[in-house]
């Protein structure tokens, strides 16, 4: 996402009146319970809506969800005009751009040591967005590429639309068969899932036995979440419906039948200190908010300025120290398919995450 965006800017948001969605209270994905320990109230960073939304976390389980949430057809209205539409030529420059190879060869570098790809096998990417990792995988293995993505737009003017099998679905829409796939990756994406073990489940089943999962998500464990508090832009409410840290992703994992994670930690994430940064100095500039703000405006461009440069003296760097301390903005989980088949029952939490 573009320096514009985060600033306040995204021209065309001026012609959209403010989302008014309709709430509901659902229970936790993870245990069944209501969640009920209120953490904070948070407004939506882009602008799209007034008012806040609830943090709470699970009391039985722990995980953090965003309640009350909008409902499915208001939800929808959180994602016009973001990753395509009048928003898609800044999305795609933002997830295709040269500079995202580093981040694709760190994630890389993290699951090459436990799956070996090679032209024969199928790799899915669920949530592909415009295909930057898909396209980076293909250069480094030659593997059949497979994305999926709830936006039509994204699948039209991806990277990998001349030589991969791609489709405008949800996963359990798209109906693959079972054990179709060597690896199947999610990136930041299962936060956006009303029931992230179910989709585990049904990125299980897709996979052949012994094949591999690849899970980032943002991390609410990291370590500038409660620095920047409501203004930590991987909040991003209400499309960030779940908050994920190391133990409840684990768990989710272990309740979708997975073997226990091979890789579970915080994951490089650089610009997370420039997106939360963008919002707090628009708004300091006296900027609108992202749904009404002029992006050729001078305090926009003073903005791009000024982060542009933090990023390089400080995020870069300050990234790496947080990713090495376990308090990043993102976590990362590789886990294996079962290599026999198993029950649909759900198992115990472990006790040593």
């Amino acid at each position: 996402m573009g320096w514009v965006l985060v600033a306040g800017g995204k021209r065309g948001w001026t012609e959209s009146e403010p989302v008014k969605p309709q709430l509901v209270r659902e229970p936790c994905p993870l245990c069944g319970e209501t969640p009920t320990l209120q953490l904070s109230t948070v407004p939506d960073p882009l602008g799209m809506s007034d008012g806040l939304f609830g943090l709470v976390r699970c009391a039985s389980c722990g995980l953090v969800s965003t309640q009350p949430r909008p409902d499915d057809a208001s939800l929808s209205l959180y994602y016009q005009d973001i990753y395509s539409g009048r928003g898609g030529d800044e999305m795609h420059d933002a997830q295709t751009n040269q500079g995202l190879w580093y981040v694709h060869e760190a994630r890389w570098k993290v699951v090459e040591p436990h799956v070996a790809l090679g032209p024969e096998d199928r790799v899915l990417d669920v949530g592909c967005g415009y295909g930057g990792w898909l396209a980076f995988i293909y250069g480094r293995t030659g593997a059949q590429l497979f994305g999926i993505d709830s936006d039509a737009g994204s699948i039209q003017r991806n990277l990998c639309r001349d030589h991969g099998t791609l489709r405008v679905s949800e996963l359990e829409e798209a109906a693959f068969p079972d054990g179709h796939f060597a690896m199947v990756s999610m990136i930041h994406s299962l936060e956006h899932m009303r029931d992230p073990v179910a989709t585990l489940r049904e990125i299980r089943r897709v996979l052949q036995p012994g094949g591999l999962a690849l899970v980032e998500v943002p991390n609410f464990g990291a370590f500038l979440r409660p620095v920047f508090g409501r203004s930590w832009f991987p909040l991003l409410v209400p499309q960030h419906l779940q908050h994920f840290e190391l133990a409840s992703l684990g768990q989710a994992l272990e309740q979708a039948g997975f073997e226990r994670a091979l890789v579970l930690r915080a994951a490089w994430c650089p610009a997370e200190l420039t997106m939360s940064l963008g919002p707090i100095l628009g708004r300091g500039l006296g900027m609108p908010t992202p749904r009404d703000a002029d992006p050729s405006s001078l305090a926009a461009k003073l903005v791009t300025l000024i982060l542009a440069v933090v990023f390089v003296l400080v995020d870069l760097p300050l990234s790496v120290i947080l990713k090495l301390l376990g308090r990043s903005g993102s976590l990362v989980a590789v886990a294996r398919a079962p290599l026999a088949p198993s029950s649909e029952s759900t198992p115990e939490p472990r006790s040593d995450r």
